[in-house]
C-alpha cells in the first residue's frame, strides 16, 4: 500500500529534487542499500542516509524541500510569468529594455546587474556582436556591462531515467578549463 502511494506520489510529483528524494526511498524499500542508491544516483551516501532518516522521522511530507531563509522576492510569481512571456515575443532584447518592461508589469524598478542577474536566474543568456551575433554561453560577459542584447538559448531536455529507473543527467558537463566536454 506504502509503495503504492510511494510511486503514485513520484510520477505525479513535479520537483526533481522531491522527485530524486522519493526515488532514494522507494529503492531503500526496494532492499537496495544506501550505497547501491547512491552510486545509481550519483549522489553522496550521506545524502541517501539524510533523506533516509528525515523520512522515517517524517514520512512523505518531510521529502518536501522547505522553505529557505532570507529576504523575500520583491517581483510576484504572476508578474514574472507575464514578462517572461513578454519577452518570449521578441526574438532578442536590451537589458535596459526588460528593466523597462519589468517596471511596466510589476511597478518595480531593479538595477541592470539585478536585471542581469534575473535573466540569468530564468536561464536567458546574452548575445554577442551586432548582426548575426549567437548566443553565448554561461560565464559570457553579461556580468560587466549593463546594455547588452539577451536571448533565450534553446535546451534539450536535462533529465531522463533509464531502464534501470535511474536518472541521469543530459547537460554537457565541463572540464577544468569551464570547457564544454
Amino acid at each position: 500500500m506504502e509503495m503504492r502511494r510511494l510511486r503514485s506520489r513520484y510520477r505525479s510529483e513535479p520537483d526533481p529534487h522531491v522527485r530524486e528524494r522519493l526515488l532514494m526511498v522507494i529503492w531503500l524499500k526496494e532492499g537496495s542499500s544506501t550505497y547501491e542508491v547512491a552510486r545509481l544516483l550519483k549522489c553522496p551516501q550521506s545524502k541517501v542516509m539524510y533523506w533516509k532518516a528525515r523520512y522515517i522521522r517524517e514520512g512523505i511530507g518531510g521529502l518536501a524541500t522547505r522553505p529557505r531563509p532570507g529576504k523575500p522576492r520583491r517581483l510576484a510569481a504572476v508578474d514574472e510569468v507575464r514578462i517572461k512571456a513578454g519577452l518570449q515575443a521578441q526574438r532578442r532584447w536590451r537589458t535596459r529594455d526588460v528593466a523597462e518592461l519589468i517596471q511596466e508589469v510589476s511597478g518595480l524598478r531593479y538595477s541592470m546587474r539585478h536585471v542581469i542577474r534575473l535573466l540569468h536566474s530564468w536561464g536567458f543568456v546574452r548575445v554577442r556582436g551586432a548582426k548575426g551575433a549567437v548566443a553565448a554561453g554561461p560565464g559570457g560577459d553579461g556580468a560587466r556591462r549593463s546594455g547588452g542584447l539577451w536571448a533565450r538559448p534553446r535546451r534539450a531536455s536535462l533529465r531522463v531515467e533509464g531502464a534501470s529507473g535511474a536518472a541521469r543527467d543530459l547537460r554537457p558537463q565541463r572540464g577544468l578549463a569551464g570547457r564544454r566536454t
